[in-house]
């Protein structure tokens, strides 16, 4: 096969036809043009050429320029080198406050044409080598943000090849304007991944707001006013459901036989017998003593009863030292002095009273019991 093959290219040549099935009548072989080279741009900055990289050239610049204040701005470095020469990128560089990083580095490649010399390309790089290496162009971006107006300039940092070689790429500065019109300028593309758009600061808008404290206050009193006149009235009907309390009990009469002996003496020390009203001395010493004394002692009422009808009830009791004879002859000598007018001597008075101190001693509690006790 590969025999026939060179026969037919050696009679094409001499300009024999073969005959049908030929090398006249087969297609010629396909033919490459070669594109027009891509031109690095010569305007870049330098960022320096990787002396540890062969066949790397790096530089660095910024876009836009200049950067207007408070807008999005990118590192942009070019990296020419042979296709398969991997660089790692830092995904983070140094923070700054004046120009924070936005995003992690953007990475674009290019590949270059072939067989075509490519401005900015080491020289000795192709080697002699039949056909020299491919060559690529790496775009990396990194986003960020100006937010400040003097010593801006974005973080150096160092690309590393895979064999442990790197290159350095340097610190630029950044030039920053504070004038409006170029934001226009910067905001006018479309918008990138992570772009940090600025509008202009509104105007001052006044708005005239009445007071209302006055009024708040105002009722904020009324209604502490109604809420405590609303407790004090269900604090007085509360007070009204309640039942009045119970009045204390009445302390305990004193004893009958107590008090006819205090009015005895008080009668005694009045001095009416002394000064001759004896029948005075009489009529009290059987009203307010002994009367008396009988009502509180045996339940009677001695005031309203005559001296029989009194005698006749006081012989129904049954009780030790109740002398009723002694109560008789008593009212009946009272009786003379009182309603007869009779005459009485003081002696005789005074022992109307020392017989009825008796009757009321030889009545009481204590001596009725001692005598029940006794019999």
């Amino acid at each position: 096969m590969a025999l026939s093959a060179a026969l037919l290219v050696l009679l094409a040549s001499a300009g024999v036809d073969a005959g049908p099935g030929s090398a006249h009548d087969a297609p010629p072989p396909p033919t490459f043009e070669t594109p027009p080279p891509i031109e690095t741009p010569d305007d870049a900055p330098d960022a320096g050429v990787a002396g540890g990289i062969p066949c790397v050239t790096v530089s660095a610049n910024v876009e836009p320029e200049p950067v207007p204040f408070g807008a999005r701005f990118e590192l942009v470095v070019t990296v020419l080198r042979d296709r398969g020469v991997q660089l790692d990128v830092p995904a983070a560089l140094a923070a700054s406050d004046e120009a924070p990083q936005l995003a992690e580095p953007r990475r674009s490649v290019e590949e270059l044409a072939p067989h075509a010399p490519v401005s900015g390309t080491p020289e000795g790089c192709a080697g002699g080598a039949n056909p020299p290496p491919a060559r690529v162009r790496e775009l990396i971006r990194v986003p960020f943000l100006a937010l400040a107006l003097d010593d801006v300039a974005t973080p150096a940092f160092v690309l590393t090849a895979k064999d442990g070689a790197s290159v350095e790429v340097p610190s630029l500065p950044v030039r920053v304007a504070d004038d409006p019109s170029l934001l226009a300028v910067a905001d006018g593309g479309p918008e990138q991944p992570g772009q940090v758009s600025l509008e202009p600061a509104a105007g001052t808008i006044a708005y005239r707001v009445a007071d209302q404290r006055p009024w708040i206050a105002a009722g904020a009193l009324a209604g502490v006013a109604l809420v405590a006149l609303a407790a004090r009235a269900a604090l007085r009907r509360r007070r009204a459901r309640r039942p009045a309390p119970a009045p204390p009990p009445p302390p305990p009469p004193r004893p009958a036989h107590e008090v006819a002996l205090e009015r005895l003496e008080a009668l005694l020390v009045a001095g009416l017998l002394a000064r001759g009203e004896t029948a005075v001395f009489v009529e009290r010493l059987m009203d307010e003593v002994l009367r008396d004394y009988l009502s509180a002692r045996f339940s009677l009422v001695a005031e309203a009863r005559t001296t029989r009808e009194l005698v006749a009830e006081l012989l129904s009791i049954s009780m030790a030292g109740l002398d009723v004879v002694l109560v008789e002859e008593l009212l009946g000598d009272a009786d003379l002095v009182k309603f007869a007018k009779a005459s009485i001597a003081a002696e005789r008075a005074h022992a109307m009273a020392m017989r009825v101190k008796a009757l009321v001693l030889a009545t009481s509690p204590a001596a009725a019991s001692s005598k029940a006790g006794a019999a």
